[in-house]
């Protein structure tokens, strides 16, 4: 009794050509189509492109992005407010090198060595 396969041929051809016919469907890659196993980039083309529903959903309009100013909180504001009234004070935050023990070092440097007897 045969099941509808026909020939053992017509089943060989069938099984052989059923990754070709699923790859053109569904996009996939062929099996043995990538011996030495590199990127393709083959899952990022099969993405949904999202870029014209974007555009459809947002259209563009006639301001650029420059003339937007950013968001600053105002916990940002004021902390550069409290550094503008510092530096104002000459206050501000001592450079590497500038500090206590690095005065002390050059006052130290700068004195002329005391003459040997």
């Amino acid at each position: 009794m045969s099941l509808g396969w026909g020939s053992a041929r017509l089943r060989k051809a069938l099984i052989e050509s059923a990754p070709v016919v699923g790859a053109k469907i569904f996009g996939n890659a062929l099996p043995g189509s990538n011996p030495n196993s590199l990127r393709t980039g083959l899952k990022m083309l099969k993405r949904f492109k999202i870029g014209p529903k974007l555009m459809e959903w947002y259209p563009m309009s006639d301001y650029k992005r420059k003339d937007i100013e950013p968001y600053v909180s105002e916990q940002t504001e004021s902390s550069w407010e409290r550094t503008d009234v510092r530096a104002r004070k000459g206050k501000t935050i001592t450079r590497k090198g500038q500090g206590k023990k690095a005065k002390a070092k050059a006052k130290i440097a700068t004195k002329s060595p005391t003459p040997a007897k």
